[in-house]
């Protein structure tokens, strides 16, 4: 399943066999895997010894590992090494194309030493995927508004170029005509709503940068907000500016400037 051993054996078949020892209760002594958190909490610094409060004799060390979604720090774990009583969970790892005949296997197996028990099937990875359907469908919502934004984003650059452009029809044709050029054109055009868009790149980032380490803060462990975030979304947004504006600035660029003086 994956468990990295530190220190000792991993759970055998004889493990769950082992005799009970009575120790006044109805309760037996279980040989058990602990993980590192887990030993260091405990005290637990000795493999194959009983430890009478805890009812168990430690055969194994192993890495700490996630048993809940990442919302929750590591929790101290402790695998015991107990007998099936016909109720509970099983983990069984499957080789890929063997699905359905381990089903059949597993459920004929159970039905014929359990038969008053139902038995259900669930695959770890939809399990996992469950824990996080929240985050799953907040990445869903976030595309499609980012989208969305980007979009009525670049309608309103295209409206307000438009504008400038229809206001200074004279003002190109009289450049072209002393010789500027369609690059020259563009980047006169360029440099206002590159500025304006730089503007609100500073102005948006410190409050997207607080609303998502706000969030993030719901997670014991996470990947931090990162400066390079806003880097490539800056860049995103800068490309998406210049292709906008330049497709319409030099569309008007490219026409006759005696017809625009003309009408002027």
């Amino acid at each position: 399943m994956g468990i990295q051993l530190v220190k000792g054996r991993l759970l055998t078949p004889e493990d769950y066999t082992h005799v009970e020892m009575d120790m006044g209760e109805d309760e037996g002594i279980n040989n058990a895997l602990v993980t590192e958190s887990t030993a260091k909490k405990l005290g637990i610094d000795k493999l194959g010894i009983l430890y009478k409060d805890l009812q168990i004799i430690p055969v194994g060390i192993i890495k700490d590992f996630h048993s809940e979604s990442f919302r929750s720090k590591i929790v101290p774990t402790v695998i015991l090494a107990k007998d099936f009583n016909g109720s509970g969970n099983m983990l069984i790892k499957v080789g890929k194309g063997q699905e359905q005949q381990i089903f059949r296997s597993v459920s004929q197996i159970i039905q014929n030493t359990y038969p008053d028990k139902h038995v259900s099937f669930h695959w770890i990875d939809d399990l996992i995927a469950k824990q996080y359907e929240k985050e799953s469908k907040q990445v869903q919502l976030f595309i499609l508004f980012s989208a969305l934004t980007l979009l009525i984003s670049a309608l309103g650059i295209t409206g307000l170029i438009m504008q400038n452009l229809e206001q200074r029809t004279k003002e190109i044709g009289i450049r072209k005509v002393l010789g500027a050029t369609v690059l020259d054109i563009s980047r006169l055009f360029s440099k206002d709503y590159l500025i304006l868009t730089t503007l609100a790149i500073f102005i948006a980032s410190p409050i997207a940068g607080y609303f998502s380490k706000k969030w993030l803060e719901d997670y014991a462990y996470n990947v931090g907000v990162q400066w390079w975030f806003f880097i490539l979304a800056a860049l995103a947004i800068f490309l998406i500016s210049i292709i906008t504006v330049n497709f319409q600035t030099i569309r008007a660029a490219l026409n006759n400037p005696v017809d625009s003086l003309r009408n002027e």
